[in-house]
């Protein structure tokens, strides 16, 4: 199985501490991967067990200790998209492509927020007129 980025990045600490496990930068790296990687971790877990809450929270955790983490905003847009926060969702897709401005996930979930606070402000026009969009 291929490692992602994240991935090989918590490998390459891990190597890193064995190397030279007296080293406090490498320590303090180390515990704030793992701390990051234990949240995106209990994020997805909490995510697939559809427990959007509690996954944004979790995924909120992991951008404090690594604030440039695309994926974590990402993924934090996911589940205030199921939670019906689209404006938050939003923010959180534009922090995340703040970071990679061509990061197609962040896009998508941005779009189809945005096609959410769309609908739910053009609704009242649709009920009286649905002849509206044409």
């Amino acid at each position: 199985m291929a490692l992602g980025r994240f991935d090989h990045a918590v490998s390459s600490i891990d190597k890193a501490r064995i190397i030279d496990p007296g080293n406090t930068e490498v320590i303090t790296m180390h515990n704030k991967v793992k701390s990051v990687a234990r949240a995106r971790s209990l994020g997805n877990e909490l995510f697939n067990s559809g427990k959007f809450s509690e996954a944004c929270v979790a995924y909120g955790e992991g951008l404090k200790q690594h604030p440039v983490n695309k994926v974590l905003y990402c993924n934090r847009a996911a589940c205030r998209f199921k939670l019906e926060q689209w404006e938050k969702s939003i923010e959180d897709c534009n922090e995340a492509l703040k970071i990679q401005p061509n990061y197609t996930k962040a896009l998508l979930r941005r779009a189809a927020s945005y096609g959410k606070v769309a609908y739910f402000v053009l609704q009242p026009f649709l009920f009286f007129n649905p002849f509206f969009l044409i």
